[in-house]
């Protein structure tokens, strides 16, 4: 049995990088033309998700200053981090402050502020400096030594 693409007349330019409609409109017109339409309606709807959950994260760095090395702090963040599916990393400062970047949605990196204000269970954290910045985008949350 041989598949051929089907061709769609309304698909007349290509996708640029980081438009977002564009590539959704491509795909959903190419699985229209080869699936079954349920299945494609399905493919959209996770597509227009995904990309709202892109255009929705944000990229923060936090200042963490006080006793917060030598009590695992970092380890503790990571692993906060990780729970709340948030991307970054975590590293010591010379100065004895901890830093981190992480990216997330907002109600995730609200979560990730609030547990830094205690952090550790050993920690005592005095001043948390936190400020928005240029969308970062990780694999995963790490510690950096």
């Amino acid at each position: 049995m041989k598949i051929e693409r089907a061709t769609n007349p309304f698909i007349t330019n290509k996708v640029t990088k980081g438009n977002y409609t564009d590539l959704i409109s491509y795909v959903f017109n190419f699985q229209l033309s080869i699936l079954h339409p349920l299945n494609s309606f399905i493919l959209y709807r996770k597509l227009i998700l995904f990309y709202y959950l892109q255009l929705m994260q944000k990229t923060i760095e936090i200042i963490v200053s006080g006793l917060v090395q030598g009590v695992m702090y970092r380890k503790h963040t990571t692993e906060k981090a990780l729970s709340l599916d948030l991307k970054g990393w975590v590293k010591n400062l010379s100065d004895g402050t901890v830093i981190l970047h992480a990216t997330g949605t907002e109600d995730q990196l609200n979560l990730l502020i609030e547990w830094c204000k205690e952090g550790s269970p050993k920690a005592v954290v005095d001043n948390l400096v936190v400020k928005e910045i240029p969308l970062e985008t990780f694999s995963t949350f790490q510690t950096i030594k």
